[in-house]
């Protein structure tokens, strides 16, 4: 089960190859189970019907706690990092100069449930200096995936828009990158995971964590594989490590 960060074209470019790899590796037949939304991914997800699931840390600690999911393996950055942040965009053209303007003003975001795409940085508009809060400061409209979200602050529906910074890379953008300029970067938040479920089977989830961990940039085939995905690879991971998610629900009250 595939939580849709992009639109359906490019959720195929990303992550194809790596469930080709998966296929091949483990000898399995995987089928590619995905939601049409954030919105519909957790009762998909909660229904039972994945073996394995792969999402972002918010929607993660929600299935551990409904579906006793653990996480088998992390994605780490092109850079090789565990983590990533998200940004706040605006038009090259646009007035606003700093987080602090964004009061009285409108914002795409993916969903309340993108951690990248509106949870990172709703925590940093709360904080200091800005004490901004959604509702009460500036409003947010569900845009869906991150590209379009970008498009929709390219054609001037909104004042700004709320995006994980790997969809600014060019691979991504789906808008003339001068077109748009970055407000501000959030601080870091755990990356995705597979997870696994009770009812998983255990020879099925090894297979396919082994092979996950054995990806490497160095091999020329898995790097194809890493380069269609964006990533730099795969690490073992635990539950602890998304902790830092439990709290950000508590902070903002998030319906989880």
């Amino acid at each position: 089960m595939l939580l849709p960060e992009y639109s359906l074209h490019l959720m195929n470019q990303k992550y194809g190859p790596l469930l080709d790899y998966l296929s091949q590796e483990t000898g399995y037949r995987l089928e590619q189970a995905r939601a049409t939304s954030y919105v519909t991914f957790l009762s998909a997800a909660g229904a039972g019907g994945a073996d394995i699931s792969f999402q972002n840390g918010l929607y993660y600690v929600v299935l551990a706690k409904t579906r006793g999911a653990r996480p088998i393996a992390e994605v780490l950055t092109a850079d090789l990092r565990p983590s990533s942040r998200g940004a706040i965009i605006v038009r090259s053209d646009s007035s606003i100069r700093s987080p602090s303007d964004l009061k009285g003003k409108t914002i795409a975001v993916p969903s309340k449930g993108a951690v990248l795409g509106y949870v990172a940085q709703a925590m940093m508009l709360r904080g200091e200096p800005y004490h901004l809060v959604e509702g009460r400061d500036y409003s947010v409209v569900t845009s869906g995936p991150h590209d379009i979200a970008i498009i929709n602050l390219w054609k001037k529906k909104v004042d700004a828009a709320f995006v994980k910074e790997a969809a600014l890379s060019p691979a991504t953008l789906p808008v003339p990158p001068e077109d748009i300029r970055v407000l501000e970067y959030t601080s870091h938040f755990p990356n995705w995971c597979f997870a696994a479920f009770p009812e998983s089977d255990p020879e099925v989830v090894s297979k396919i964590s082994d092979a996950l961990l054995r990806l490497d940039p160095e091999n020329p085939a898995h790097q194809e594989v890493l380069s269609a995905a964006r990533i730099g690879g795969f690490v073992e991971t635990s539950d602890h490590e998304y902790d830092t998610m439990r709290r950000v629900v508590k902070i903002l009250g998030l319906p989880f």
